[in-house]
C-alpha cells in the first residue's frame, strides 16, 4: 500500500511541476517576443500560427527537470512522514 501511495505522489508533484514550469516558460517566451513587422512585405496575413507541434530539446529538458524535482519532493514528504510516525 504505501508504494501505491508513494506512486500517486509522485504522479501528482510531477504533474504539477511540469505545468508549472511549462506556463513559467510560455510567460517567458510571450513577454520578450518582439514581432518583425519589417519582414512582413507591406502585406500582413489575417492568420495566426502558434510554434511547433513537434517535441524538442526543451521540452526534454524540462520533462527531466519536472521529473527530477517531483522525484526530490516526493523522497523529502515520505521521510519526513516516516520521521514523524515514529
Amino acid at each position: 500500500m504505501r508504494i501505491i501511495k508513494k506512486y500517486f505522489v509522485f504522479l501528482i508533484s510531477f504533474a504539477l511541476l511540469f505545468t508549472a514550469a511549462q506556463i513559467g516558460i510560455g510567460l517567458l517566451l510571450t513577454l520578450s517576443y518582439a514581432p518583425d513587422f519589417s519582414s512582413a512585405g507591406g502585406s500582413l496575413d489575417s492568420q495566426t500560427a502558434f510554434g511547433q507541434t513537434s517535441l524538442n530539446e526543451t521540452f526534454a529538458v524540462i520533462m527531466f527537470a519536472a521529473a527530477t524535482l517531483a522525484y526530490f519532493l516526493t523522497e523529502k514528504l515520505f521521510k519526513a512522514s516516516s520521521i514523524s510516525e515514529k
